[in-house]
Parts: structure tokens; sequence; C-alpha cells
């Protein structure tokens, strides 16, 4: 969608912006960074955790079990 596409000016779209209502463009830049770094560090975690091991219905089980984990602890 034409909507979604980040503007020329790098301004955030007006619908990502009306999900934080009362909050300048800057505080949401910085939480949607501050999300995305975790998720990376979620990822760099279980990639080196992981590498060594053949994917397997249970590897790719105890990734999702140890993703979900995170995610919760982030969530709280």
């Amino acid at each position: 969608c034409v909507k979604d596409q980040p503007s020329e000016d790098r301004r955030l779209p007006e619908n990502v912006i009306a999900l934080f209502p009362g909050q300048s463009e800057q505080e949401i830049r910085t939480k949607l960074k501050n999300v995305q770094d975790a998720k990376d560090k979620i990822w760099n975690e279980l990639d080196k955790k992981f590498k060594k091991r053949v994917m397997s219905r249970e590897t790719t089980g105890q990734m999702y079990k140890d993703v979900t984990q995170n995610l919760s602890w982030y969530s709280m």
C-alpha cells in the first residue's frame, strides 16, 4: 500500500503515528528502534545457540519456545 511507504522527507507514515497518540515522532522512532534492537538481540542469541544443530521438529519446537519466552519477557 502506498500509504505505508516512507515519505520522501523520511517522516513516519500517518497510520503509524496514529498508533502512538500524544507522542512525538522522535519518541515513536526511538521506541520502534528499541523494539527492533530487542528483536535482533533475541534472534542473534538463537542463531548462536542453534548454529551447529540440525534443523528438526525438535529443534524448531525449542526455537519457537525460546522466542515466545523472550518475547513474553519483553512485553512485561
